[in-house]
C-alpha cells in the first residue's frame, strides 16, 4: 500500500512524459558514495519506480519520528531554544537565524512549485532542492566539531549538482544578459521571489559561518549560492515567451527627449 502511494505522490511532480527524454538529471545525477541509502540516482536510471522506492524509503523512516501530536512544549517560551548539537541558544544566534532563513527559503520553493504551473523537469529539480534544503538544516543544526555523525551533512557534491542544473537551464534559457525586473508571468515572479528569500539565507548562513569558525559548514553558504543563481535562472527561462522588463535607470525621472524643451539659440 505504501509502495503505491509513495508512485502517486512521485508522479504527480516528477513523473516522467510517456516516451520523452525528460532533463532532471542534471540535478537528480549521482555522487561518490558507497551508501546506497544515500547516493543519487544517475540520469540513466531515474525513473518513476525507482523514486516511488526512494520515498517508499522516505515513508517508513518517518516512523522513527514522534507521532503522538505535540507540536508544541513551552520550552522556547523564554527566547531560547534547543538547538541540535549547538546545545541551548538564543532565538537570534546567528546560527539559528540561518536555519530558520533555510526554513523560509524551502517555503518559498515549495510556493513556486505548487503555484507556479511549472514544467514537469523544472518542477523535479525544485522538489529535490528542498530536499537538499532539509540537509542544508540538518547541517547548521550539527557543529563541525562534533563527535557524531549527522543524518545528513552537506558536500562539495550538492554545489556541483547545482551548477551543473544550472549550466543545464541556462542553455535553455538563451541570452541571459541585462538587468530585469522581478515580474512576468507568475511562476516567473515566485521564482524570482525564492530567489530573494535564498539569497537572505545565504547572507545569514555567511554570518553565522563568521561568528562560529570551525563549527558552521561554509558549504552551505556556497550551496545557497549556487541555488540563488539556479532561481534567477529558471525565472528567466518562465518568461522566455513573454520576455523579461529591462530596467532602465532614473526612468521614473528622465524626461523624454521629445518633451525636452528647445535649446536656446
Amino acid at each position: 500500500m505504501l509502495k503505491e502511494i509513495a508512485k502517486t505522490v512521485l508522479s504527480t511532480v516528477a513523473q516522467p512524459l510517456a516516451g520523452a527524454a525528460l532533463l532532471v538529471p542534471p540535478i537528480l545525477s549521482s555522487r561518490e558514495s558507497s551508501d546506497e541509502s544515500v547516493a543519487m540516482r544517475s540520469p540513466q536510471s531515474w525513473n518513476a519506480e525507482t523514486d516511488a522506492k526512494y520515498t517508499y524509503r522516505m515513508v517508513e523512516e518517518a516512523k522513527n519520528y514522534p507521532t503522538d501530536g505535540h507540536f508544541y512544549t513551552g520550552e522556547g517560551d523564554t527566547g531560547f531554544t534547543d538547538f541540535g548539537g549547538h546545545g541551548n541558544c538564543s532565538k537570534n544566534d546567528s546560527r539559528v537565524v540561518a536555519h530558520a532563513d533555510c526554513d523560509e527559503a524551502n517555503a518559498a520553493v515549495s510556493v513556486a512549485i505548487a503555484a507556479g504551473g511549472l514544467p514537469t523537469d523544472v518542477s523535479a529539480t525544485l522538489v529535490s532542492v528542498q530536499n537538499d534544503l532539509f540537509d542544508v538544516a540538518t547541517d547548521l543544526a550539527a557543529p563541525l566539531n562534533a563527535g557524531k555523525q549527522p543524518q545528513a551533512r552537506m558536500v562539495p557534491g550538492h554545489v556541483e549538482r547545482l551548477e551543473r542544473a544550472i549550466d543545464h537551464f541556462a542553455e535553455e534559457a538563451g541570452d541571459l544578459s541585462g538587468m530585469v525586473l522581478p515580474g512576468g508571468t507568475l511562476s516567473g515572479a515566485l521564482l524570482y521571489q525564492a530567489r530573494g528569500i535564498v539569497r537572505r539565507a545565504e547572507r545569514a548562513v555567511w554570518a553565522a559561518v563568521q561568528e562560529y569558525p570551525g563549527v558552521v559548514n561554509p558549504v552551505n553558504g556556497r550551496y545557497l549560492n549556487r541555488l540563488s543563481a539556479l532561481l534567477f535562472v529558471l525565472a528567466r527561462n518562465a518568461n522566455l515567451e513573454h520576455g523579461d522588463i529591462t530596467w532602465v535607470p532614473e526612468a521614473s525621472v528622465r524626461v523624454p527627449a521629445e518633451e525636452e524643451a528647445p535649446a536656446a539659440e
